[in-house]
């Protein structure tokens, strides 16, 4: 008798857990809010991008944001198989053509970019195992130096921070741009105790690019920052 209730008490307790997390996960969606192009989850020390806004789903070319509203992001996707299965990717879009991950923000396991239009993604991360871990499941060609495989382009445009120790492996930016191609132009630099004077074609800082984009995909530009110290 003691060993059937002993039975009861822990098939009682796994049930009683297994509502509490439901609980929490739920509550936890519950909080996800619309700024912008994204709906964002608040996790406390950091924001989690669950999935597009209306407003984003009508983009041809997004860049996911290493900060919003001074908050940083970490992740990108969700952490729980079940709650994608039962809800979608959250990043649907019939339009997408062209999305830009930030180098810091992490991309959760379970994501997957749902969009018949996309093209490219550019990874602004250059760790080649960082990739594999990142967007591994997507079909689109990423834009990546530092990764190999059938469905990834080299960069024909490169941005430099031009500085030692930058982060990154010293790469700020970079893309695939033909003609025809659809794309966004980056932010300005920073670096603490200086301030940027543009992009040059030499680590010197001689020649100031003319903001000519490549023309094709042989066409190669390679543009590094210059520095005035404040």
């Amino acid at each position: 008798m003691r060993r059937i209730f002993k039975k009861i008490n822990i098939i009682f307790i796994v049930i009683l857990a297994l509502t509490m997390s439901i609980g929490v996960l739920s509550g936890c969606e519950h909080r996800a809010v619309i700024v912008g192009y994204f709906r964002v989850l608040d996790r406390g020390d950091n924001l989690r991008i669950v999935g597009f806004s209306s407003l984003g789903r009508m983009q041809e070319v997004i860049k996911i944001p290493a900060e919003i509203n001074g908050r940083v992001v970490d992740t990108i996707g969700r952490w729980t198989p079940d709650i994608v299965l039962n809800e979608g990717t959250g990043f649907e879009s019939e339009r997408l053509r062209k999305m830009y991950l930030s180098p810091s923000v992490w991309v959760a396991t379970t994501f997957y970019l749902s969009s018949s239009e996309i093209e490219k993604i550019v990874d602004l991360h250059v760790s080649a195992y960082w990739f594999e871990n990142r967007i591994k499941r997507n079909n689109s060609f990423i834009v990546n130096p530092y990764t190999v495989g059938d469905n990834v382009l080299r960069p024909n445009i490169i941005y430099f921070y031009n500085y030692h120790e930058a982060p990154n492996q010293g790469y700020f930016w970079f893309d695939h741009i033909t003609e025809s191609s659809i794309y966004l132009r980056p932010p300005l630099p920073t670096r603490q105790g200086y301030v940027f004077q543009g992009w040059y074609l030499e680590p010197q800082g001689v020649t100031q690019w003319n903001s000519q984009m490549p023309r094709s995909a042989d066409e190669k530009i390679r543009l590094y920052a210059k520095w005035q110290s404040e």
